[in-house]
């Protein structure tokens, strides 16, 4: 079982065999994870939907959507992420995901030492699916929580507690995320009922 820490070293090696200068494709990074390409994107969609990034109209939604996606393919068991075309071919400086993956290793390590594997029948299938539609309703309820100043905050980290809880195959994350989800849910019961 690999750890985030070498789960990143090996997507370092794939950017340093490319070359400095060299680009990748969305594609191609999302092939050096193979089947375990959905907890690290949904921690980047996660991350990103948390981020200030989302002040500006339509980020939300665009994470929102972005979720959507790829937890529906995670709960659909899709043996390999599909992504529209027009992303797959985006181009990925080498340069940059080196740097920023060294900024992310001691991160790594730290979350490596706190998560490990446990209940790990949650990041298998067919609990894996039930995680994936965890992730489908946190990625819709952004969108009517969109509205809301600050309440999109809610499902953004159920996404964030799923990319991590799959890509380190700890279901006591995975629990805390479809507890969080749980509560993301009724908070947007009780704006909007």
């Amino acid at each position: 079982m690999e750890t985030l820490a070498e789960l990143l070293a090996r997507v370092a090696a794939r950017a340093d065999k490319a070359g400095s200068e060299a680009q990748l494709t969305v594609g191609e990074f999302v092939g050096v994870f193979g089947r375990r390409a959905y907890g690290p994107l949904l921690l980047a969609v996660g991350l990103f939907s948390i981020s200030p990034a989302t002040i500006m109209p339509g980020m939300t939604w665009l994470a929102g959507g972005l979720s959507v996606l790829i937890a529906l393919q995670m709960s659909l068991g899709a043996d390999h992420l599909w992504l529209p075309g027009g992303l797959r071919a985006r181009r990925i400086s080498t340069r940059g995901l080196a740097a920023l993956i060294r900024r992310a290793e001691p991160w790594a390590r730290r979350i490596d030492s706190v998560l490990k594997p446990r209940l790990v029948f949650l990041s298998h299938p067919p609990g894996l699916a039930l995680v994936g539609v965890v992730g489908v309703l946190a990625g819709l309820l952004k969108f009517p929580l969109g509205f809301i100043p600050a309440a999109p905050l809610a499902p953004g980290i159920v996404i964030v507690l799923i990319g991590l809880g799959v890509t380190t195959r700890d279901g006591i994350v995975l629990l805390a995320a479809i507890c969080g989800a749980i509560a993301a849910a009724a908070l947007a019961l009780r704006l909007f009922w």
